[in-house]
């Protein structure tokens, strides 16, 4: 029998002659969050054409059908009942639900990846702030996160089937259908990291192209001079005092949490990272097959007396320290794959000033992770840090040998690389953390748990699970 695609069945199909075939893109148990009771076994449904459907298994039929169904696998599904979906919290956008009933038939079949692996209906911050108290639909949002826990990680997540709230700033809250996916393999997910990495590369090439800074070498090198807590301090306080400025500060470490390079497209007008198809690189920027090119992105720690803070050293300033291009490195390190080449090494304990430009991320983010859009090479006689702050510079010189730790990021702990920070640095953590707290109250949006505040919401007549995850 001819399997009919989701939007082709009707609320009144019930019966052996409709067949459908698809694959359960999520699972998840409905349960009663007063007592963990089960109310039905829900699922995503989605078909060829990429027709999101949800389904329900009774509480009754759970335990047959449970054994049956995986996630990710592809069925073919006769005998079910299509009824209009309920009035609220409708994890798709569709008006029809599928009910499993005793006698549906479920059997699983070939994957031949005609069906996506994921489907997804994601709202913009424009839409969401237009939900609160909409609860029609369950709404699923994408975005970098800021801040989970007590881990800070530029990751993708994916978040779905949440209703929004406002009590002050924006929350998102959770329910059981809820789940949470990081650095999801999908085209949304490269979209928004490259959103990233070309914000930082136009923040690189309009400041080359301008040429905004005038004057001879010595007033570039001491142009709007801050040092790193004051313009830790521009950042936190969103303070309006100009985008570009310059710091002298000495090079702690290379962040072996990140690769050194990235693999660009190799026209120098584009240097968009590429993506990995089957057999080739693939430009979204060229929308072509692209020939593939390494190119430093370099992530540095550094600091000067009065604070620390990151940077990422693009493939231009890269060069003109290190003196070797990204290509060049790749090509003599191949046989050193689990240790950062020593000329990257060499860099820690540089004395440099560096050049900032500000971009809307840092006051977004109120994080002290700069973009360097260029670089003055120091010689030890002329730093001003070089007598007040001898003895530390000195110590931060001494050569370290930096292996990168094939362990997951969440398993890497500072002291593989670097000494114990002292109590002036976790100081200064503490302060940038409530300042973000603080700067996320008027900004943010994060996940609610808050359990004296939690409201019954009924997800196929049970109420919702709550959680927190500040985004």
């Amino acid at each position: 029998m001819t399997c009919k695609a989701l939007r082709e069945i009707q609320a009144t199909s019930r019966g052996k002659e409709v067949t459908i075939k698809a694959r359960v893109a999520r699972l998840w148990d409905s349960v009663l969050i007063s007592n963990g009771e089960l109310v039905s076994l829900d699922m995503i449904l989605i078909d060829q054409e990429g027709t999101m459907m949800h389904g329900v298994i009774s509480k009754a039929y759970a335990a047959k059908f449970k054994p049956l169904i995986l996630e990710g696998n592809v069925y073919s599904i006769t005998n079910m009942r299509v009824m209009p979906a309920p009035p609220k919290f409708r994890p798709v956008e569709n008006d029809k639900i599928i009910n499993f009933s005793a006698t549906t038939n479920i059997e699983e079949i070939q994957d031949k990846e005609d069906i996506p692996k994921h489907g997804f209906n994601f709202s913009s911050i424009e839409v969401l702030s237009t939900r609160v108290g909409v609860d029609i639909y369950l709404l699923d949002v994408i975005g970098i996160a800021a801040y989970i826990g007590p881990i800070e990680e530029s990751n993708v997540i994916i978040i779905t089937s949440t209703t929004v709230k406002k009590n002050g700033r924006y929350s998102l809250s959770s329910n059981s259908a809820t789940q949470v996916y990081i650095n999801l393999p999908i085209p949304e997910t490269m979209d928004v990291q490259n959103s990233i990495c070309s914000q930082e590369n136009n923040t690189k090439e309009v400041h080359i192209e301008e040429g905004h800074l005038k004057g001879t070498m010595e007033e570039q090198m001491s142009y709007n001079r801050k040092t790193l807590q004051e313009l830790n301090d521009i950042i936190f306080n969103s303070s309006n005092q100009g985008r570009i400025f310059t710091v002298e500060a000495v090079i702690d470490e290379v962040n072996t949490r990140y690769s050194w390079y990235y693999i660009s497209c190799s026209k120098d007008n584009c240097k968009k990272q590429l993506e990995k198809k089957t057999d080739h690189y693939y430009c979204s920027k060229c929308d072509r097959k692209a020939e593939a090119k390494p190119r430093y992105k370099v992530k540095l720690e550094i600091s000067d007396p009065t604070a620390s803070a990151s940077c990422v050293l693009f493939d231009k300033e890269a060069q003109q320290l290190i003196n070797e291009s990204a290509e060049n490195m790749v090509v003599s390190s191949s046989n050193e794959s689990n240790e950062l080449p020593r000329p990257i090494q060499a860099i820690c304990g540089k004395m440099i000033i560096f050049q900032f430009r500000l971009t809307d991320y840092n006051f977004e983010s109120c994080r002290p992770d700069y973009t360097i859009s260029k670089i003055f090479l120091l010689d030890d006689n002329i730093s001003s840090m070089k007598i007040e702050n001898d003895d530390k510079r000195n110590l931060k010189k001494t050569s370290k040998r930096v292996v990168i730790k094939k362990k997951p990021k969440e398993d890497i702990e500072d002291a593989d690389i670097r000494e114990d920070d002292d109590d002036e640095e976790e100081a200064f953590k503490m302060i940038r953390r409530s300042k973000r707290i603080e700067r996320n109250q008027r900004h943010g949006v994060h996940l609610d748990e808050d359990e004296d505040e939690e409201s019954e919401v009924q997800l196929n007549s049970q109420r919702s699970r709550k959680k927190r995850t500040h985004l």
